[in-house]
């Protein structure tokens, strides 16, 4: 089993794997693809995070090269016109955080390669080698993995959600990850959110244009000894089905299947369901979860991606899924799971 490349973007695959790091209770997974490559938290307890980071492998690397065991060594258009995904190589990542360390020092190196090798025990790592011509510089960092087998890797799957689960469109990040932190900092436990269908909506979307769109109110409340905290968007709309079509149509029909069970999930249907609703200034309520303000606080911020938008999936008392779309068609998802009383 072979795998060399060089990096291109480091910041990107910092980005990743950061993401993920900040989330981990379990072991982080690199998945080495010709198409694609995606960082994921393996969570072995249904209270942990789950994180799933997904970008073009051309963005990230050049000069990609994966061989397994048994194979002839493949180009990427060649990976990309095998419908088997068998060619991918699973890396479990034992300490994310050395090689997040290694890659932030490489800013000044003019070559920054990567490699799937063994060190003096024959133990698997990933070797960082930096190199610059100006300084003859040429240092090798070892860090240490844990080459994944084909029935591991088939047991690995991202959060599924129920068909009822909404995704409510939100601009951006910055108000959602500046809330979290104050409630954080005021020692707040727990962040409830809760999103409703406006009564007024089905009259005013009619003199706009999204004429018949439901719109929908997000309350996000936190509360403490010292008081408590609310944001809440008054406007928001529900993504329409194949809404996100347009930016993957120059992908393979086999990819998008692959994104959809194991990077995002999948678009929901026409058939709404409300839970009944409590207060008279209030439409049907869509969901309320409540999660632990630890948890979203380790989510996030997003550092180093430019997000274009976000889908937040509430899953009534069982979760809450962030769909994040971020620059160099970059996918995140994060599913928190609810607080159990």
């Amino acid at each position: 089993m072979k795998f060399k490349a060089t990096v291109r973007d480091r910041r990107m695959l910092v980005a990743l794997c950061e993401a993920c790091r900040r989330s981990e209770n379990g072991g982080v997974v690199l998945k080495l693809h010709a198409s694609r490559i995606r960082v994921f938290t393996r969570t072995r307890a249904g209270s942990d995070i789950q994180v799933v980071a997904v970008c073009r492998t051309d963005v990230v690397f050049g000069e990609f090269k994966a061989q397994l065991a048994g194979r002839n060594s493949r180009s990427k258009a060649a990976a990309e016109d095998d419908a088997d995904d068998g060619d991918a190589i699973y890396c479990e990542i034992a300490d994310t955080r050395r090689l997040t360390h290694v890659l932030r020092q490489s800013e000044r190196c003019q070559l920054i390669s990567i490699k799937l090798s063994t060190n003096q025990k024959r133990r698997p790592v990933l070797r960082v080698s930096l190199g610059d011509t100006q300084t003859n510089l040429d240092v090798s960092h070892d860090v240490p993995v844990e080459v994944l087998g084909s029935n591991e890797a088939r047991s690995l799957s991202a959060p599924s959600l129920s068909c009822a689960a909404r995704p409510l469109v939100l601009d951006g990040l910055l108000e959602l990850a500046t809330f979290v932190d104050r409630a954080r900092c005021a020692s707040c436990e727990q962040v409830t959110f809760s999103a409703w269908k406006n009564k007024s909506s089905s009259k005013s979307s009619k003199d706009c244009n999204n004429a018949g769109s439901p719109v929908y109110t997000l309350l996000i409340e936190a509360e403490c000894f010292l008081g408590s905290f609310a944001l809440e968007y008054n406007s928001l709309t529900v993504a329409k089905e194949g809404e996100e079509e347009e930016e993957e149509e120059e992908e393979e029909e086999e990819e998008e299947e692959k994104e959809g069970a194991e990077g995002a999930p999948g678009t929901p249907g026409d058939t709404e369901s409300f839970v009944e609703a409590q207060g008279s200034k209030q439409g049907p309520l869509l969901a309320s979860v409540t999660v632990e303000a630890r948890a979203l606080a380790r989510f996030l911020p997003i550092r180093d991606l430019t997000v274009d938008f976000v889908w937040l999936y509430l899953d009534h008392q069982k979760a809450i899924v962030m769909y994040i779309c971020a620059s160099g068609c970059t996918k995140l998802l994060g599913c928190i799971p609810a607080v159990t009383n």
